[in-house]
């Protein structure tokens, strides 16, 4: 039996629970007449929701970097290092994402394919559709948090704040069946 390189628990409840804590002050900002926790005296939950925001950030890119780092075999078109270090760009982000995410489940299954490894493959279209969904909502937010000097974005802030419950479902699925893939290849094969 194979050891878990990766733990889909740790990172499913660490990423869920920070998107929980985030999502709950955007869903306080999302109405400019609703509860916000700033303008109620509560300015440590709002600072807390902008670290949990920072931490559930942080937790994607730990994975991303994990999950990465398992298919490093000399064929992989990016290292773990870029998958993460071209996410921290701004606006080159937005089209990385799909490099990171959706490049990562057709590079594993490439990966399979090379080493002749029979695991279960990876749904390139559920990793797809996460790339998809998490690069509006960046972009939306990117011109939401602009909206101070172009006068344009709350409306595209609020489709952000309605978008996040898909986009988190989604980013917990890929977390889920990229760990448990990874977890079932085999110890030689492995790039670490």
């Amino acid at each position: 039996m194979n050891q878990k390189r990766i733990s889909a628990n740790f990172f499913i409840w660490a990423y869920a629970l920070c998107a929980a804590l985030a999502f709950a002050r955007q869903h306080s900002q999302a109405s400019r007449f609703g509860y916000d926790w700033l303008q109620c005296g509560c300015p440590m939950l709002a600072f807390l929701s902008g670290i949990a925001d920072i931490l559930a950030f942080l937790v994607f890119m730990v994975f991303i970097y994990k999950v990465w780092v398992e298919i490093q075999d000399g064929h992989a078109s990016t290292s773990a290092g870029k998958a993460v270090g071209f996410l921290l760009i701004p606006f080159f982000n937005i089209y990385w994402l799909f490099r990171a995410i959706w490049g990562f489940a057709k590079e594993f299954n490439r990966f399979l394919d090379r080493n002749e490894i029979s695991v279960a493959r990876l749904s390139e279209g559920l990793f797809l559709a996460c790339s998809i969904l998490m690069s509006l909502r960046w972009l939306y937010r990117t011109i939401a948090t602009l909206e101070p000097l172009t006068g344009v974005g709350f409306s595209l802030g609020a489709y952000s704040y309605y978008q996040a419950i898909p986009v988190h479902i989604l980013v917990i699925f890929v977390i889920y069946k990229s760990c448990e893939a990874v977890n079932a290849l085999p110890e030689a094969s492995s790039g670490s």
